[in-house]
C-alpha cells in the first residue's frame, strides 16, 4: 500500500494527468473517466495503475494473485475436460454462449505412452487427450505434463518438436496437423480418431523435421500454421491462402472466400444465439458450478482491497477487469485463446456487479448474465461496501 500512496501522489501533482481531469469536469463527464482509453494518457495510466498494484498482488498471505491465478487454472482445466475447436475456440464447457460448441464430438478418452526428447533413459510419462483433439493439442497437453512446474517462458512450443508414433503394424509415423500441406482447398485437421490412436500407444518425441506442419490456433485466419524455413524458400509449394482449416465445427457450404464465409457464419451464430436450446443452457449452468469455488473466492479476494482514493471506473474497468482478461500480464502463463471469452464473462460479471444501474432480466438478456444472476445480489453487496471504500 505505501508504493500505491506514493504512486497516488506523483499522479495527483502531473500536470498531464490534472488537465485530463479538468477536462472531464468541463465537459461533466467525469463518471466516465478511465472507462475507455480515449488519451495516450489514460492508456499509461492504466499500466502504471496495475505496475504500482503489484507489490500487493504478489503479497502471498493478503494479496489476491493466489486467488486470480487459481481461477485461471480452474477454467483451463474444466475446459479442457471436453473438445476444443482449434480453428473457432469454441468449447464444450465455456462459460460463454458465442464460443459454445454446439456439434455432436467424440468425448472418449485416450491414454498415451509419451517418450520425452532425450528420456528414453526414463519410464513414459502417461498422458490422457480426447479423440477429438488435434495433433497439436496433444502436443500441448504432453507440454503441460512435462513442464507442469515450470515457467511458461522456459518450456518448449508445440512447433518445436515432432511426435513419432511407434505402430506395431505400420511402423513408424510422425503425427502432424495435415499430412498432406501441399493440396489446395477447405481441409480438416488431423486428429486422435483420424490416426486411430489406441490406448497405450507409445509415442515418442522427436527433434521437428523440415517438412512437418503444426496448426497454430487462436486466429481467425484459418490458414495461420508454422513452417519451416525450407517451405518458405520453396517456390513449389502451395500458396497458404489456397488451403483453410476446420476442425470440430462444420466448415460453411458454397464458395469458400473468406469474405463470403464470414457473412455466413455471421448469418448462423445470429439465428443459433438468438435460439439457444435449453441443453446448452444446462451446460452452461454445469460448467459454472464446477469452478463456482474459485469464482467466489476471485470475487471475495476483489472485494477485499481497501485502497482509497481511487474512481470505481480506474479501479475496477482499469486493473481487475483488465487483469482478469489478461492473466498473462501478472503470471507467466501461456495465453489460451479458448479461454478468452470465458474470462470476458468473469470480467463483464464483475462490472455488472459494481455497477449502480441495475437492468431488469428477461428472455432477451444476454445467457452471461443470466449464469452469475443468482449471485450478483451477494456481490453487489461486497461491492457496494469496495465502492464506498474506493470513492472515499
Amino acid at each position: 500500500m505505501r508504493h500505491l500512496n506514493s504512486f497516488n501522489d506523483n499522479c495527483d501533482n502531473a500536470i498531464i494527468f490534472k488537465h485530463i481531469l479538468k477536462l472531464y469536469v468541463q465537459n461533466r463527464t467525469l463518471h466516465i473517466l478511465f472507462r475507455r482509453s480515449e488519451s495516450v494518457v489514460e492508456k499509461l495510466f492504466s499500466l502504471c495503475f496495475i505496475i504500482s498494484m503489484y507489490p500487493y498482488l504478489s503479497d502471498i498471505t493478503y494479496g489476491p494473485g493466489r486467488p486470480v491465478f487459481l481461477l485461471y487454472r480452474a477454467l483451463k482445466c474444466q475446459t479442457e475436460k471436453g473438445p476444443i475447436d482449434a480453428v473457432t475456440g469454441s468449447s464444450r464447457y465455456s462459460l460463454s454462449e458465442q464460443k459454445l460448441l454446439r456439434e455432436s464430438v467424440d468425448t472418449q478418452v485416450v491414454t498415451l505412452l509419451v517418450i520425452p526428447l532425450d528420456g528414453f533413459n526414463q519410464s513414459p510419462l502417461i498422458c490422457r487427450v480426447l479423440r477429438s483433439d488435434t495433433i497439436s493439442q496433444v502436443k500441448s497437453k504432453i507440454l503441460d505434463l512435462i513442464y507442469k512446474s515450470h515457467a511458461f517462458l522456459s518450456r518448449l512450443s508445440v512447433d518445436q518438436f515432432d511426435l513419432e508414433w511407434r505402430c506395431p503394424k505400420r511402423g513408424t509415423i510422425i503425427l502432424t496437423d495435415d499430412d498432406k500441406p501441399n493440396v489446395k482447398g477447405m481441409k480438416k485437421l488431423n486428429t486422435v480418431s483420424f490416426y486411430n490412436l489406441p490406448n497405450n500407444a507409445l509415442l515418442s518425441m522427436q527433434s521437428r523435421s523440415p517438412h512437418s506442419f503444426t496448426y497454430r490456433s487462436g486466429s481467425s485466419d484459418t490458414t495461420c500454421s508454422a513452417w519451416s524455413l525450407a517451405h518458405l524458400l520453396d517456390a513449389t509449394m502451395v500458396n497458404r491462402a489456397d488451403v483453410h482449416y476446420f476442425h470440430l465445427s462444420n466448415p460453411p457450404s458454397g464458395v469458400f472466400s473468406l469474405d463470403k464465409r464470414r457473412k455466413v457464419n455471421d448469418h448462423e451464430n445470429g439465428t443459433v444465439l438468438r435460439n439457444i436450446p435449453e441443453v446448452y443452457l444446462t451446460r452452461l449452468l454445469t460448467s459454472k458450478g464446477t469452478i463456482q469455488k474459485f469464482v467466489d473466492d476471485f470475487f471475495d479476494a476483489a472485494s477485499s482491497c481497501t485502497t482509497p482514493s481511487w474512481k470505481t471506473n480506474a479501479f475496477i474497468l482499469r486493473f481487475w477487469v483488465n487483469l482478469i482478461k489478461n492473466p498473462n500480464m501478472l503470471f507467466d502463463i501461456q495465453r489460451q485463446e479458448f479461454l478468452d471469452s470465458t474470462l470476458s464473462v468473469i470480467g463483464q460479471t464483475l462490472i455488472d456487479a459494481c455497477s449502480r444501474s441495475q437492468f431488469p432480466l428477461g428472455k432477451e438478456s444476454p445467457s452471461s448474465k443470466l449464469l452469475f444472476a443468482k449471485d450478483i445480489s451477494r456481490l453487489v453487496a461486497n461491492s457496494k461496501i469496495l465502492i464506498l471504500i474506493i470513492v472515499g
